[in-house]
């Protein structure tokens, strides 16, 4: 199997999997915030929930590098 479609496809994968774990946690710190808007814990939660917001999209942006990257060099 060539390593340039491990890249891409390992990457992909890799955080696929992190984004379904991790995607009831930040389901519960959200349903948290709604019912506590105003403590110390719900702020650190949305600050949590913001920076695994912007993980993913970076996650996704570079996923669509890597796939553009792998057809135009194969």
């Amino acid at each position: 199997m060539d390593v340039y479609l491990l890249i891409p496809f390992g990457f992909i994968l890799a955080g696929l999997i992190v984004l379904l774990v991790q995607k009831k946690s930040m389901e519960q710190d959200l349903a948290f915030v709604k019912a506590h808007p105003d403590s110390d814990e719900a702020a650190i939660k949305q600050k949590a929930i913001i920076r695994w917001i912007w993980s993913v999209v970076i996650w996704g942006v570079v996923s669509m590098i890597l796939v553009v990257w792998f057809f135009m060099y194969v």
